[in-house]
């Protein structure tokens, strides 16, 4: 099935290369960028990442995040830091890019300097529910008792869950609940309104936990 709708967008994008639609062009290359990395093919989605960076527009951060995610399963991490940083250049005040790059710190230089670089970000990104639950579970690696911390948001998903993106409630709440002692299993609710979600943007190689 992924086969068969790579297949069909390569089919419009050669239509839009050989109609010299540029527009229809970028569309197609930039879902070929997803689709690839969604069917785990991390090659054949970094090689379409960069050719839309040097085609046409080098100042697409969202192109330069799917680059670092893709350099990252790749095991190129030089590559992926530099695509990460060039993103954060781009837009620092988007909040996903600042937490993949904690990823990539707690990797390279331990949790504590992913901590202290999350904590150093200005109020408004922290204020970011991905970024605090990281800044949580940062912080219960390293001993800190973040109980309250926990019960805390335990308390404000249970009062207003929609207020969570779905990458938090498939990939972070699960550790701050336990950390606060208590039960959680995610269920999709698929006929609730969500807030917009950024799980796009995020990387989910090798989480904190």
């Amino acid at each position: 099935e992924e086969e068969i709708a790579v297949n069909e967008i390569k089919k419009e994008l050669n239509t839009a290369k050989l109609s010299k639609n540029i527009r229809k062009e970028k569309e197609y290359l930039r879902k070929l960028i997803w689709k690839y990395s969604d069917a785990n093919n991390h090659l054949g989605s970094l090689e379409m990442a960069e050719e839309y960076v040097k085609r046409f527009d080098d100042q697409d951060e969202w192109v330069w995040n799917m680059i670092y995610i893709n350099n990252r399963k790749l095991g190129k991490t030089q590559a992926a830091n530099r695509a990460l940083l060039k993103a954060i250049e781009i837009n620092p005040s988007e909040p996903s890019l600042h937490y993949n790059y904690s990823i990539l710190l707690s990797d390279s230089d331990g949790d504590l300097i992913a901590l202290n670089y999350l904590e150093n970000l200005d109020q408004e990104i922290k204020d970011n529910k991905e970024i605090k639950l990281r800044i949580i579970t940062l912080k219960n690696n390293l001993g800190e008792d973040v109980t309250k911390d926990a019960e805390q948001i335990v308390e404000e998903y249970k009062n207003s869950p929609i207020v969570f993106s779905k990458f938090c409630k498939e990939n972070l709440l699960g550790k701050v609940f336990k950390i606060a002692n208590e039960s959680y299993a995610y269920v999709d609710p698929k006929s609730t309104k969500k807030i917009e979600d950024q799980s796009k943007y995020l990387d989910t190689n090798n989480l904190p936990f």
